[in-house]
C-alpha cells in the first residue's frame, strides 16, 4: 500500500469512483437542501393574512357577544395584538431554524465531497491558465533546461555522444489543462480513520516521518491534489509545431576531446497525464504560506517526437535510438520528483524575494582523528600487510577520505585527522560512519580486512566532545570479530551561532566611504525580512572559530566571449580601429566558448561543471560545499576554460578570491568577479557564504594540505656522539612527491659536522600535509644504502613561521617500520618492531609555505594537476594571489577584536561553562589533543579530552597583535597575549600572522637572489608560459597546440599505466555535477 496515499472512502458516506469514468463531472454528492427563499415569503404572506384576521376577528368578537364597550374593545385588540406577535416570532424563530438547517446541510455536503475524494471540475481554471500560458517568459523554464541538459550529459553513451546541450525550452500557446482538483484531509484525520486502525503506532509513526518530514508538528497544512494532461496540437513542419511545448535539443556526435560534430534536433512534447499532489504549510504571517511540497503520484505518461531542424534529408530522429532516449531523458528529470521523492519549496521567502543563502546544507563536520592500528593479520606472503584506512557512509558505500599506504607493518600508525560534513538526508537515512582498512595489492584488486561501523546518532547525542575508542574489526560479509583492534577518536562539531555582539552595517567596504549612503552602490539582491535571517548579511565570520564550511556557488558567467586579438593579414585600412571593440552581439553561436569552471580550494581541485556549449551567458548554478581549517588564509580560486578537441581546454579566465578579504562586514557575499589571465573576457557571479563550526585545534593542524618546505638557514650540523659517522655524508631529502639532494661537496668539518648551503636553494613540495613527513637519508662514500634517518612530520610544524628543529638521527634495519609510521619526538620505545640507536642530532631550519610554487611542477602529471597549477600561475601573473599567504583578518574585524566583541557571551540557556580567567564566562569548547604530541605550557589534560578556557585557547591557537602594523590606524589596541616580543613566535594572533616575521619574507621580499642565472632562467620560463597560456607566439597556431596536446596526452597515459601498479589507496575522486550526490 501506498504510504502517500490518502485514506479510504467512507462507505456510508459516499463510495469513490474514478475521475474519469464519467462523460461528466457531476458530482455525486447527498442532495443540496432547497432554495427556501420562496418558501419563507408564502409563509410570510400567510402569517401577516392570518394576523389581521385574528385581530379582526376578535374585535367582531367582542362586538357580537360582549356588546362592543369600549374595555372589551381593548381587550379584544390586546389579545389580537398578542396572537399576531406570537405568530411573527414563531415565523423568525421558524425561517431561522430554516436558514440553520439549510447551511448545516451544505456544510454535510461539502464535508461528503471531500470525504468520498470525488474530484472538482476546473474549466474555470483551464480558462485562466490559458489566458496567462501565452505570457509566461520562457526564461522562465531555463532551470529545467539545465536539469535536462544534465541527465542527458550523465546519460549519453561517451563513446557515441561527445556533448549534450539544450538550447532552451518554450511553452508555445497550446497550454496545458487541468483535469480535476480534490482536497485530501490531513495526517490527522488518517490517524484516526478506523481503517487504519489495525497498523501500530511504530508503524504509524515511521510512515509519517517518511511522508511529512516537518519540522513543526503543530503547524497547519492543506493538501491538494490534481491531474493534469496535455495534448499537442496536430502540425505540419517545425515553424507550425512551435506552437507546442518543444525543446531545442542539440547532440555533439564524436569522441570526446578529439571531435564533435553538432546533430540539431526539435523535440517535440506530443502528450503528458500525471498527477500531482501539493501541500501547502500554513502560518499566521504573510503570506500565509510558508512551505510547498510537491510530488507525482506516479511517473507521468509521457510522450515526445523529435524531428530535424533541416528540411533535408530523411527524418530518422523518430527511429527507436533517439526518440527513446529523449523520452527517457525527460522521464529521469521528472523521476527526481516522484513520490516518495518531492520538490520542497520555501513559499514565503520566495514572495519575499529572499534570495540570499544565508545557511549551508551540511550541520555539522565529524572530526576523526585515526591513530593506529594493532595485531592487524598478516596479508601477504612475507607476512606482512600493506595498510590503509578510508572513510565512508555505510550505505552510500562512496569513500570521503583516505590515509596514506603503510607498507609490510601488521601495527600501523597513521595520525592522520579529517572532517566529513553531515547533511541531514543521511541522519533520515539511518547512515552509519564506516571506517574500513584495507590491504592494498600493487596487481588487483585491495583486500578489506575489517571495518567499523558507528551509529551516527550516537555521535551526534555527544556533540562537543571527541569520544576515544578502541573497537575491534568486524568481517565484510559475515559481521564476526576478526584479528586487528583500531584506536581512533570522533566526534561531531555542529555550526555556531552568528554573534549578535558582532554586527556590523553589512556595508561594502571597497566602496569609499562618501558613497556608500548611495542606492546605487548596494547590491541589488532581496533581503530576508525576519531579523534572525539577516544576521549572515552583516555578521562576519568569528575569528575564535576559525574552522568551519564554506559553500561556493556559480551562478553564471556574464559577457563571456573571446578575445579578439588577430593580425591585419594585409593593407592596414587608415583610421580604423586595430580590433573589434565593444560588447559581444550574440548570446549563442559556434564562434563563442564551450565553457566550464573549476573550483580550487586552498590550491586542491575540489569541482568542476558541466560544459555549456557555445554561449556567451552561461548558468551553471552550481555549487559546492567544502570544511576549509581556517577561513583567514583559505583562497578560493575559480577558473574558466573552454572545451575543446585535440587540444589542451585554454583557460579563459581566473579570479582568486580571498576569504578573509571577501567576508569583512558579513558572513556571505554575492558578487561578481573579473575573469583575467587567459584567453577570454567575462565575469562570473558567484556567493560565498562561511559558517564556523564549534571545533578548536591548535595552530599547527590549521594549514593547508598543499604546499613546499623551504631550508631558511644556509647551516645545517650534526652534534652528538654518533656525529663524525655523518662526516662527508651526501643528505637527501625527501617529501611525499620528489626528493633533493645536498651534495657531500657542501659538507663542512670547521667546528662539528655540518653541511653549508652557500645559497643553494632547497624547495621541497609537498602534497599531503597531514599524511606525510620529510624523510632525510644520509649516505656514507663507501655505501650504497643509507647509514641513519631522520623523519620530521608536517602535522608538527605551524605555517608559514620560521622553525628551528632538532632531529633525532636513527641508525637502524627496520626503515619502513622508522619511516612510515608516526612517531613523535625521540619517543621510539612505543614501537615494538623498530630496533632504533640514535647516534646524533641533526639541527635545520626551515618553513613550511602554503600553496603551490614552481616546485610543484615536477610532479604535475595528469590534466587535473596541470590545469591548477595553470590558474595558480595566471593568478600570479595578474596579480591576484601572492605567493605567500597570510593568516589575516579585515579592519573591520580588527575593531571587533579590539572592543571585546569577539568575546564568547553564553546565552540564558546554557548550564555549562568555565570561568576565562578575566571575570567573563566562556562555553567550554573542545580541543582534541594528537596522541605523542607534548603538550604546551597552556594544554591543561583532563581526562581523555582537553578542555581548554578561552584565555589558554587564545595563548595557544591565537598570537601577540602587532599595534603599530596591524594596528595603525587605532591606537587603543588590547592586547590579547604579553607584551613580550619573544612570545610572538609561540603564539598566534586573533587576526593575522606577525608581518615583522622575516622568516616569513621570500627571497624575492627579502632582496636575497642566491642564484642569479637560475632566477633568470625561471623568469624567462614563467613569460614563455604565459605566452602559451593566452594563446600568443607559437601557441596561437593549432597545429603546435595539437602536438602539445599529443605529447602531453601521451605522458599522462604513461602514468596511468605506471599507477596501475602503484601501492595507493582508494582515494575519493574529484566532484563534478554530473557525479554530484552519487
Amino acid at each position: 500500500m501506498d504510504d502517500l496515499a490518502p485514506p479510504e472512502a467512507n462507505p456510508t458516506i459516499a463510495k469513490e469512483i474514478s475521475q474519469h469514468s464519467t462523460k461528466t463531472k457531476v458530482l455525486h454528492y447527498p442532495k443540496p437542501a432547497g432554495n427556501l427563499d420562496a418558501i419563507h415569503s408564502k409563509i410570510e404572506s400567510a402569517i401577516a393574512t392570518l394576523t389581521v384576521s385574528v385581530v379582526i376577528g376578535t374585535v367582531l368578537l367582542n362586538c357580537v357577544f360582549v356588546g362592543g364597550k369600549w374595555k372589551g374593545f381593548v381587550a379584544s385588540t390586546f389579545i389580537g395584538g398578542v396572537l399576531s406577535a406570537a405568530l411573527h416570532l414563531w415565523l423568525k424563530r421558524l425561517q431561522a431554524d430554516s436558514i440553520d438547517r439549510n447551511w448545516e446541510s451544505e456544510r454535510q455536503r461539502a464535508k461528503a465531497a471531500v470525504d468520498s475524494l470525488i474530484p472538482e471540475t476546473t474549466e474555470w481554471l483551464n480558462e485562466i491558465i490559458g489566458t496567462v500560458w501565452q505570457l509566461i517568459n520562457p526564461e522562465m523554464f531555463q532551470p529545467a533546461a539545465d536539469t535536462l541538459e544534465d541527465i542527458m550529459q550523465a546519460s549519453v553513451p561517451p563513446s557515441i555522444i561527445e556533448n549534450v546541450k539544450v538550447s532552451g525550452i518554450s511553452q508555445g500557446s497550446n497550454p496545458i489543462r487541468i483535469l480535476s482538483m480534490r482536497s485530501l484531509p490531513d495526517a490527522t484525520s488518517t490517524e484516526k480513520n478506523p481503517l487504519n486502525a489495525d497498523q501500530s503506532d511504530a508503524e504509524t509513526r515511521k510512515k509519517r516521518k517518511q511522508r511529512e518530514q516537518e519540522d513543526d508538528p503543530d503547524s497547519k497544512y492543506y493538501n491538494l491534489e490534481a491531474s493534469f494532461a496535455y495534448h499537442a496540437l496536430k502540425a505540419t513542419g517545425v515553424a507550425s509545431k512551435a506552437q507546442n511545448i518543444h525543446l531545442e535539443i542539440a547532440f555533439y556526435l564524436g569522441v570526446r576531446g578529439l571531435f564533435g560534430v553538432p546533430l540539431p534536433i526539435f523535440a517535440e512534447l506530443s502528450g503528458i497525464v500525471g498527477t500531482v499532489r501539493l501541500r501547502f504549510q500554513m502560518t499566521p504571517n504573510p503570506p500565509f504560506i510558508k512551505n510547498l511540497s510537491m510530488t507525482f503520484m506516479g511517473l507521468p505518461k509521457i510522450s515526445v517526437s523529435v524531428v530535424p531542424m533541416t528540411q533535408r534529408g530523411i527524418n530518422v530522429l523518430n527511429l527507436p535510438l533517439i526518440s527513446n532516449f529523449v523520452n527517457y531523458a525527460v522521464g529521469a528529470a521528472l523521476d527526481e520528483y516522484v513520490a516518495p521523492k518531492s520538490l520542497s519549496l520555501d513559499v514565503g521567502k520566495m514572495l519575499e524575494g529572499a534570495a540570499v543563502q544565508q545557511e549551508t546544507e551540511a550541520i555539522g563536520v565529524i572530526y576523526v582523528k585515526i591513530h593506529d592500528a594493532t595485531g592487524i593479520p598478516a596479508m601477504d606472503r612475507g607476512g606482512g600487510s600493506d595498510t590503509y584506512i578510508t572513510l565512508a557512509f555505510s550505505q552510500f558505500g562512496k569513500p570521503v577520505y583516505c590515509t596514506r599506504v603503510i607498507l609490510k607493518d601488521r601495527n600501523p600508525s597513521w595520525e592522520e585527522d579529517t572532517c566529513i560534513l553531515l547533511h541531514n538526508q543521511q541522519i533520515t537515512a539511518g547512515e552509519k560512519l564506516s571506517v574500513q582498512l584495507w590491504d592494498s595489492d600493487r596487481i588487483g584488486k585491495d583486500d578489506m580486512v575489517g571495518r567499523i561501523e558507528f551509529d551516527l546518532h550516537d555521535i551526534i547525542a555527544n556533540e562537543g566532545v571527541m569520544q576515544t575508542r578502541s573497537d575491534t574489526l568486524v568481517g565484510e560479509k559475515d559481521g564476526k570479530e576478526v584479528p586487528g583492534k583500531l584506536n581512533w577518536e570522533v566526534g561531531f562539531f555542529k555550526r555556531t551561532e552568528f554573534k549578535k555582539s558582532m554586527k556590523t552595517t553589512g556595508e561594502d567596504i571597497r566602496v569609499p566611504r562618501e558613497l556608500r549612503h548611495k542606492q546605487e552602490f548596494h547590491e541589488e539582491i532581496a533581503v530576508p525580512t525576519a531579523e534572525d535571517d539577516k544576521l549572515a548579511l552583516n555578521v562576519p565570520p568569528d575569528p575564535n572559530y576559525p574552522t568551519g564550511i564554506v559553500s561556493i556557488t556559480i551562478h553564471e558567467i556574464q559577457h563571456l566571449e573571446f578575445e579578439r586579438s588577430k593580425g591585419t593579414f594585409g593593407k592596414i585600412r587608415p583610421y580604423s580601429p586595430a580590433q573589434v571593440v565593444g560588447e559581444n552581439k550574440d548570446e549563442e553561436g559556434s564562434h563563442l566558448p564551450n565553457a566550464y569552471c573549476t573550483i580550487m580550494v586552498n590550491d586542491v581541485l575540489s569541482f568542476k561543471t558541466r560544459t555549456k556549449v557555445s554561449s556567451s551567458n552561461p548558468m551553471f548554478s552550481a555549487a559546492v560545499e567544502r570544511y576549509v581549517r581556517d577561513w583567514r588564509n583559505t583562497v578560493i580560486t575559480v577558473a574558466a576554460r573552454d572545451s575543446r578537441h585535440r587540444e589542451h581546454d585554454p583557460l579563459l579566465g581566473v579570479c582568486a578570491i580571498k576569504l578573509s578579504e571577501a567576508l569583512q562586514t558579513s558572513s556571505t557575499v554575492t558578487r561578481l568577479y573579473a575573469l583575467d589571465g587567459g584567453i577570454g573576457y567575462g565575469m562570473v557571479s558567484l556567493t560565498i557564504l562561511f559558517r564556523s563550526v564549534g571545533l578548536q585545534v591548535p595552530r599547527n593542524l590549521l594549514g593547508w594540505d598543499i604546499g613546499s618546505i623551504e631550508i631558511m638557514d644556509d647551516l645545517m650540523t650534526a652534534i652528538g656522539p654518533g656525529a663524525q659517522e655523518l662526516l662527508n655524508s651526501r643528505i637527501v631529502m625527501t617529501s611525499d612527491c620528489d626528493t633533493k639532494k645536498v651534495p657531500r661537496r657542501l659538507a663542512v668539518n670547521d667546528n662539528g659536522v655540518g653541511w653549508n648551503l652557500n645559497g643553494l636553494t632547497i624547495r621541497l613540495p609537498v602534497r599531503q600535509r597531514y599524511g606525510s613527513a620529510l624523510r632525510l637519508e644520509f649516505y656514507s662514500r663507501m655505501s650504497r644504502k643509507p647509514i641513519a634517518y631522520a623523519v620530521y612530520w608536517l602535522n608538527e610544524i605551524v605555517d608559514n613561521q620560521t622553525t628551528k628543529l632538532s632531529l633525532p638521527v636513527w641508525k637502524t634495519k627496520n626503515v619502513n617500520a622508522l619511516t612510515q609510521n608516526y612517531i613523535s619526538g625521540n619517543d621510539i620505545t612505543v614501537r615494538e618492531n623498530i630496533d632504533a640507536e640514535q647516534i646524533a642530532t641533526f639541527n635545520v631550519t626551515l618553513r613550511f609555505k602554503d600553496g603551490l610554487d614552481e616546485s610543484h611542477r615536477s610532479y604535475m602529471d595528469s590534466n587535473d594537476d596541470r590545469e591548477t597549477f595553470d590558474a595558480f600561475e595566471a593568478c600570479l601573473a595578474e596579480g591576484s594571489r601572492r605567493r605567500i599567504v597570510k593568516r589575516e583578518t579585515g579592519a573591520t574585524i580588527k575593531k571587533l577584536i579590539a572592543t571585546g566583541a569577539t568575546e564568547d557571551v553564553p546565552d540564558d540557556e546554557e548550564s555549562e561553562v568555565v570561568d576565562a580567567g578575566d571575570g567573563t564566562l566562556a562555553p567550554p569548547p573542545t580541543r582534541p589533543q594528537m596522541r605523542g604530541h607534548e603538550p604546551s605550557q597552556t594544554e591543561r589534560p583532563t581526562g581523555e579530552n582537553i578542555i581548554m578556557n578561552e584565555e589558554d585557547w587564545k595563548a595557544e591557537v591565537m598570537s601577540v597583535v602587532d599595534s603599530q602594523d596591524e594596528f595603525s590606524e587605532d591606537e587603543n589596541v588590547r592586547r590579547i597575549a604579553g607584551d613580550d616580543p619573544d612570545d610572538v613566535d609561540e603564539r598566534h594572533d586573533l587576526s593575522s600572522d606577525d608581518d615583522d616575521d622575516s622568516g616569513n619574507k621570500s627571497e624575492e621580499e627579502r632582496g636575497v637572489d642566491p642564484d642569479a642565472k637560475r632566477a633568470r632562467k625561471e623568469r624567462k620560463m614563467s613569460e614563455k608560459r604565459q605566452k602559451f597560456r593566452k594563446h600568443r607566439g607559437i601557441m596561437q597556431w593549432r597545429p603546435a597546440r595539437n602536438m602539445i596536446f599529443l605529447k602531453d596526452e601521451l605522458k599522462v597515459g604513461a602514468q596511468k599505466i605506471k599507477g596501475k601498479f602503484g601501492m595507493k589507496g582508494r582515494q575519493p575522486g574529484l566532484e563534478t555535477e554530473l557525479n554530484q550526490g552519487m
